[in-house]
């Protein structure tokens, strides 16, 4: 028989209906709350959670996975992960501060 897993060390998850804009498959995803991202069962494509492609990296300068999102056409001004803890963090493109700041807003906060 094998080893019982305490059940607690596999949560939280989450779940959600997730379509692909690479290829538009959808299905069921069910993720730990901590995933970066999700990959496209039909076409492998790293995606959020809202289906839109991100692009996975591992920093130069600490070596931790980041990701990217949405994926940009090149990768070349994507070589840190600017996380915080990283010498590579720059305030000025924390995207989480400049949101928090009201500096850069969604699309569907956009005036039309």
């Amino acid at each position: 028989m094998g080893d019982v897993v305490d059940i607690d060390t596999a949560r939280p998850h989450c779940q959600t209906l997730v379509e692909c804009q690479a290829c538009g498959h959808q299905w069921r995803a069910v993720y730990p709350d901590t995933a970066k991202s999700l990959e496209c069962p039909n076409c492998y494509t790293s995606v959020n959670e809202f289906g839109t492609p991100v692009y996975v990296g591992c920093c130069r300068v600490c070596g931790k996975e980041f990701t990217v999102c949405p994926a940009p056409e090149t990768i070349d001004e994507w070589q840190e992960c600017l996380g915080e803890e990283c010498d590579s963090y720059d305030e000025s493109r924390d995207a989480d501060k400049l949101f928090d700041a009201g500096l850069v807003k969604r699309d569907d906060e956009m005036p039309e």
